[in-house]
């Protein structure tokens, strides 16, 4: 099962991810990480996956498809914490190819304060 958390870090949100992705859990994902996305005043996001068990593609192409909207609006998505067969799965598909990514959700924060100070 997914659990989804979120909070504030240097004013950016950062989602958190954990567990695995089962069927029904992207459509609930789609629909929580587009409303808060709606609710941003910067169009800046980290969606940090490092308790994440098992990725799905449906969660990956709503990742795409949320930085695109970001950029758009001249924000910023970085997806951090990936590893092991989450890591695996978002090279083999291409998908780093097209994502901001990054270590840990710390490091992107400052990252994307400094990006807009």
């Amino acid at each position: 099962m997914l659990h989804i958390e979120s909070e504030d870090l240097q004013g950016i949100p950062v989602v958190y991810l954990s567990g695995e992705f089962e069927p029904g859990d992207t459509e609930s994902f789609r629909r929580y990480i587009f409303d808060l996305a709606d609710q941003l005043s910067e169009n800046r996001m980290i969606i940090d996956l490092v308790n994440l068990d098992r990725p799905c593609s449906g969660a990956l192409r709503i990742m795409v498809l949320l930085q695109r909207k970001l950029q758009l609006l001249d924000g910023q998505l970085v997806v951090t914490g990936a590893q092991g067969s989450v890591d695996e799965f978002i090279r083999l598909t291409g998908v780093d190819k097209l994502l901001d990514t990054g270590p840990c959700a710390a490091a992107a924060a400052s990252r994307l304060e400094t990006s807009t100070a």
